[in-house]
């Protein structure tokens, strides 16, 4: 859903370890729209870490369950796409 996005720069990652590196979007600096999804996500219980101020870390645990994973990623896409408007 997020491949192709004009604020997504890359996806990458290995196994439930990736992050995706955002870039300049809607007039708005990499990095704030990492901020802006970061904490959009945080009030709604999705819980991440950025890396060099434009890329969000996602490592959720080994046993989550595939819904909740859903959830969480369906969660991140939507802050993704508010952020860049």
């Amino acid at each position: 859903r997020l491949g192709g996005h004009p604020a997504v720069k890359e996806i990458r990652g290995a196994g439930l370890y990736f992050g995706i590196e955002l870039q300049d979007c809607g007039g708005l600096a990499s990095q704030a729209v990492a901020d802006r999804v970061l904490y959009g996500c945080l009030s709604e219980g999705v819980s991440f870490k950025t890396g060099g101020g434009n890329v969000l870390t996602l490592c959720p645990a080994l046993t989550i369950a595939e819904d909740d994973l859903a959830a969480g990623l369906e969660i991140v896409a939507r802050h993704v796409e508010a952020a860049a408007r």
